[in-house]
């Protein structure tokens, strides 16, 4: 089982694994993001949060919030639904090597996630 595999805590079908064309050892990935299997500690993250910000998405549908106070219906538009739906609140990340739930837009590049795949159908 492969290192980021074994992280996962599941088995990779290697067709899928070997066929990306980003794929980059594990290790080469801790030492580009200045991290290791056991996560970052706190003084990192607060270096690694001031150097890139927030990890957040702007919403598909740009309107300021007093506006969308006066009319709610913006909130409800098929695209900022499939938004709310697609960006998570929380994410399970290590931080001073234990397993934290943590408001997702506070993760950094560097963060070690859990990450659970849904199975999504392929279109045909």
């Amino acid at each position: 089982m492969s290192e980021s595999a074994r992280l996962l805590g599941t088995e990779v079908d290697p067709s899928v694994a070997n066929s990306s064309v980003h794929t980059v050892p594990i290790h080469q990935l801790y030492e580009e993001l200045n991290s290791c299997k056991e996560g970052l500690d706190t003084e990192d993250a607060k270096a690694a949060r001031s150097k890139n910000g927030l990890n957040t998405i702007p919403p598909p549908l740009s309107a300021p919030a007093w506006l969308c106070c006066l009319l709610p219906c913006l909130l409800h538009t098929k695209a900022m639904r499939d938004f709310n739906e697609a960006v998570p609140e929380y994410a399970q990340v290590i931080r001073n090597k234990r397993w934290l739930k943590m408001d997702a837009a506070s993760l950094v590049p560097g963060d070690v996630i859990k990450v659970r795949c849904q199975h999504v159908p392929t279109l045909e």
